[in-house]
């Protein structure tokens, strides 16, 4: 069963089966009936449903139409990047991986020289890293997509970061990965509520979290997640991690540099890069409902790490990671190589 690729304005051999091989959709799924001309079943980003896939390729008297947002050769440039990362034996040859990921990276992400979109980032970190069980990220998905969505693209952010910051072991790398996609797990569609993803964003923007309108049962979820969280991801995931230890990041992704940040208030000084990264992020990325868009990708950290772009960042403090990614980004070791050379 054939669909319509309306990206290439062309009729496309890309058959359903196909998108039962990705984890999230790739792009904006639809099915045309008389009765129900353009009937959107799946957004880009969305998961995909075994189940209700099944049912489509059943049904009779139905087109379907596809339009992709991926970029389907730089995605294989960075799958094949990252596990020539992983099966690296040598430091040298680790250093060499790293450069190549982060120019992968950059053209795209930080310089804006290519085009790509995020959801080519978010599906390279699903092939290379994720073990995720099924089971887990259909619960994870059901709790909220906003947060699910917020928390691949966050993972897929940090992990290029802090191989920019020097870490080069790809199992390191895998943990990291995975703990900071967990941060938030401990939510669920019992107790995550539209006040708590409100209390989400206010503290993100600095409220402290005695003024963020939560009562006494709500406000206990809210400001107990950082170590239920922890919890949980203890116990139904560390299976598939190299090091269960990298999982107490997620005690602190509620820290901040200034040391107005909880459970411990810790300082600047007393968090490390790594702790940093993934704190400053947190911060940055707002918690809303993101629709993925062809080409979306484009400068998108450079962007969202800008004061000049982005305004509310005159009140973060995130000078230590936007030292870190003018340091490596801006660096004549990322430039490419000259042909020959």
């Amino acid at each position: 069963m054939t669909v319509l690729d309306k990206k290439n304005n062309s009729q496309s051999s890309f058959k359903i089966a196909d998108l039962e091989k990705s984890l999230l959709a790739l792009g904006d799924f639809f099915v045309e009936r008389k009765a129900m001309p353009n009937l959107k079943l799946l957004k880009a980003g969305d998961l995909i449903d075994a189940l209700q896939f099944d049912k489509i390729k059943k049904a009779k008297h139905s087109h379907f139409r596809y339009i992709p947002l991926t970029h389907p050769e730089y995605i294989e440039e960075g799958i094949a990047l990252w596990k020539a990362l992983e099966m690296s034996e040598s430091e040298e040859e680790r250093k060499k991986s790293r450069v190549e990921i982060l120019r992968w990276f950059s053209k795209v992400f930080w310089q804006g020289k290519e085009r790509a979109s995020l959801l080519d980032l978010i599906h390279v970190h699903e092939k290379v890293f994720w073990r995720f069980d099924r089971r887990f990220i259909e619960n994870y998905w059901n709790c909220s997509t906003m947060l699910f969505k917020r928390s691949v693209l966050l993972s897929s952010l940090v992990t290029p970061l802090v191989l920019a910051s020097g870490y080069t072991d790809f199992k390191f790398l895998s943990d990291v990965c995975h703990t900071t996609f967990l941060i938030d797990c401990s939510f669920d569609q019992e107790n995550f509520s539209y006040l708590i993803s409100q209390a989400c964003e206010k503290e993100r923007q600095d409220t402290p979290p005695a003024k963020l309108g939560l009562v006494d049962g709500e406000k206990h979820i809210y400001l107990s997640h950082p170590q239920l969280s922890f919890e949980k991801a203890s116990v139904q995931c560390a299976q598939f991690l190299n090091d269960k230890t990298v999982l107490s990041l997620i005690l602190n992704h509620h820290e901040k540099t200034t040391g107005a940040g909880w459970p411990k208030k810790i300082t600047e000084a007393e968090v490390s890069d790594l702790e940093n990264i993934m704190i400053s992020l947190n911060q940055i990325l707002s918690y809303e409902e993101r629709d993925f868009l062809e080409g979306d990708g484009v400068g998108f950290l450079k962007d969202l790490t800008s004061s000049e772009s982005n305004v509310e960042l005159s009140s973060l403090p995130i000078r230590r990671l936007q030292g870190l990614l003018h340091s490596v980004f801006d660096s004549e070791d990322l430039e490419p190589m000259a042909k020959g050379a």
